[in-house]
């Protein structure tokens, strides 16, 4: 369970990240 919870975490950083990325650098 935790480590289902850790891979789900790390899923949804990598989401933010690319969300993150589009936008453009202040």
């Amino acid at each position: 369970m935790a480590i289902r919870q850790q891979y789900a975490n790390e899923e949804l950083v990598h989401k933010l990240r690319s969300m993150l990325n589009d936008l453009p650098t202040l």
